[in-house]
């Protein structure tokens, strides 16, 4: 993943982190039901744009991006169940990865992509 290291002000994006609800079948099983937002945070979002595994998914309609969030109580939540979502273009991403930058420790880094099944 590219070592990005911008600004205060490159945190422009609003995003939706959702989660799915846990919910008993009525057979005593949990079963995993519909997402529900769980909090929106503001995020830095880097497309990838090179690259021949970045082209081929291109070509099937797959975007990955590079998704930044600031290291918060709620962003520690996050793991690669949830989804994130555009919350102006309505956009879905199923969360790949997660990792801490390594350069500042106050970003997560996840590796997202649309137009993919989600969870």
């Amino acid at each position: 993943m590219p070592n990005y290291r911008g600004g205060a002000g490159h945190f422009d994006h609003r995003f939706a982190f959702d989660a799915r609800e846990v919910i008993d079948d009525g057979y005593g099983n949990q079963v995993a039901g519909d997402f529900k937002e769980r909090f929106q945070q503001n995020a830095d979002v880097i497309v990838m744009k090179g690259g021949e595994d970045v082209m081929a998914a291109r070509l099937e309609g797959v975007q990955p991006i590079i998704l930044r969030v600031r290291v918060s109580n709620y962003s520690r939540q996050i793991t690669t169940d949830w989804q994130a979502r555009d919350v102006r273009t309505g956009e879905l991403y199923n969360i790949m990865t997660i990792t801490k930058d390594s350069y500042s420790g106050s970003v997560f880094e996840m590796f997202c992509r649309s137009g993919v099944a989600i969870g």
